[in-house]
């Protein structure tokens, strides 16, 4: 039987591998078209056919085998669970319990300060548990509940807070350093992408409450 039909079902899996959008796929019948150019080669002696096809099977499994990893389930925390829903839906479970690892929880007592007015935070802070209040000079101008970010104009801009953020009961956050936040969203663009559309939602709930506390003070 002559070696074409090997050939032909080669070239047709790796004709099929560039229709799928799935990467995974995609490699998966690379590697099974690889088989087969293996195979042909084999059957007509041809060595260096064979060297190289075998060079990009191995190659292609070891990327089947990283993305198999990576899409395995991923045990949440609790505290994980909860940020994920309430700051982060859009990521996976993968992704958060990276973006998890990356941060520092930190347990706080009623009265103790989240930030300084005027302190050149340097963190991310997002509140997890419990209540805040913002504080300007001796004036408590509002609450913050959880899923609220802390010190995002600071961690945006560099420039120092511009009000005190106090625990009004005990409170639960977690932080992120900014200079090694801004390092771990370069390599992952998905948390980067998020975290930027969060940020924008907040900022936004944030000036339209002030722009009503405006209103209500002028009346």
């Amino acid at each position: 039987m002559s070696p074409d039909w090997v050939l032909n079902v080669a070239n047709i899996l790796v004709l099929a591998s560039f229709s799928v959008r799935d990467i995974l796929w995609l490699r998966v019948l690379s590697v099974t078209g690889s088989g087969f150019f293996i195979g042909f080669f084999a059957l007509t002696d041809t060595t260096a056919g064979i060297v190289w096809n075998t060079a990009f099977a191995l190659l292609n499994g070891y990327h089947i085998a990283r993305l198999v990893h990576e899409r395995r389930p991923v045990a949440l925390t609790a505290d994980e669970v909860r940020l994920h829903s309430a700051v982060f839906p859009s990521l996976t479970s993968r992704e958060l319990s990276r973006l998890a690892r990356a941060g520092t929880w930190q347990d706080l007592s009623p009265g103790e300060s989240i930030c300084e007015q005027g302190q050149a935070l340097g963190h991310l802070v997002v509140l997890h548990t419990g209540v805040a209040a913002v504080e300007v000079g001796e004036e408590r101008v509002a609450e913050l509940r959880p899923g609220a970010f802390i010190g995002e104009m600071s961690f945006l801009t560099g420039a120092a807070t511009s009000a005190t953020v106090r625990a009004v009961e005990s409170v639960r956050t977690i932080s992120w350093p900014a200079a090694e936040l801004r390092a771990f969203l370069d390599r992952h663009e998905a948390v980067k992408t998020a975290l930027q559309q969060t940020l924008g939602h907040d900022l936004a709930r944030k000036l339209r409450r002030d722009a009503m506390s405006a209103v209500d003070s002028a009346v």
